[in-house]
């Protein structure tokens, strides 16, 4: 699912035990200044334990700034009800291929861009466990 959904409002997975959350217009450039969220929620996934998101970065592409190499744009995930928007983990490029675990049932993930050097974004791989 594109993370910013058909309206650019955001997104929920629908109860789905694993798919893919894509940065807008992946594979091709996402366009600056992007703000978008999306919910995943494996909260219904097994009833007699309480399920733990994983996330798999597949592919990450995302501008930086070229004075500190810090994210121009940035993907994190943040913890329904433990954490607020911008006390997230950001994901880097540094754990394609690496399983996440979350530690919850519940997160948002968030994808800002700024005005300048789109890139061709992020593919993530979400299951409950």
């Amino acid at each position: 699912m594109d993370i910013c959904g058909t309206a650019g409002t955001g997104n929920a997975n629908n109860g789905l035990t694993s798919g893919f959350i894509t940065s807008p217009n992946y594979p091709q450039r996402y366009s600056p200044d992007t703000n978008c969220r999306c919910v995943v929620n494996a909260s219904g996934v097994q009833a007699q334990r309480t399920a733990e998101i994983l996330l798999e970065v597949l592919d990450y592409d995302l501008s930086r700034l070229p004075s500190d190499l810090s994210p121009a744009d940035w993907v994190e995930y943040v913890v329904t009800g433990r954490q607020r928007w911008a006390d997230g983990t950001r994901i880097t490029g540094d754990v394609t291929r690496d399983v996440i675990r979350t530690g919850a049932d519940v997160i948002e993930i968030n994808f800002r861009s700024d005005a300048a050097n789109e890139q061709r974004g992020f593919w993530i791989m979400y299951s409950g466990n």
